[in-house]
């Protein structure tokens, strides 16, 4: 277990970090459960091909991601297109630039969930250096009280 001290437009966030990589649909389980206790988010996503609907969570998470992918024809196979292309980000491989594409709209998807939940500061972020981790993204969230 880690702590980190985050200064950020004039108000301070202390988190426990648990986890810092949440493989596949566990970043979506913590969600949940800081939805659930009103608690601030810092979370790492990692393994987007393994992304799975549950019985308490769907995909795409946010009504605006939902509405925009019941337009497209082809929006039955659109979310698992993206979640697999997310996963596709070794340095070698030609996909490398969509694959972050993709890995950031899955997590839009997750911010906009929150901020239909009520989150009002919404941040997508990386860690630093970037080649600590293949999939480096942090999700910060804090809710509104």
């Amino acid at each position: 277990m880690s702590f980190v001290f985050i200064k950020k437009q004039y108000f301070f966030i202390y988190l426990k970090i648990h986890q810092v990589h949440c493989c596949g649909s566990l970043a979506d389980l913590i969600i949940e459960k800081c939805l659930k206790s009103k608690a601030s988010i810092l979370i790492s996503p990692c393994c987007y091909g393994s992304i799975k609907s549950t019985e308490y969570y769907t995909y795409p998470r946010s009504q605006i991601f939902k509405s925009s992918i019941e337009k497209l024809q082809e929006n039955k196979d659109f979310y698992s297109k993206l979640k697999s292309y997310a996963d596709r980000t070794e340095k070698d491989i030609e996909y490398e630039k969509n694959a972050y594409l993709c890995m950031s709209l899955i997590d839009s998807d997750r911010l906009l969930y929150l901020k239909e939940n009520n989150y009002n500061f919404l941040q997508l972020g990386k860690m630093v250096p970037e080649n600590c981790s293949t999939k480096n993204h942090l999700l910060l969230a804090k809710i509104s009280i």
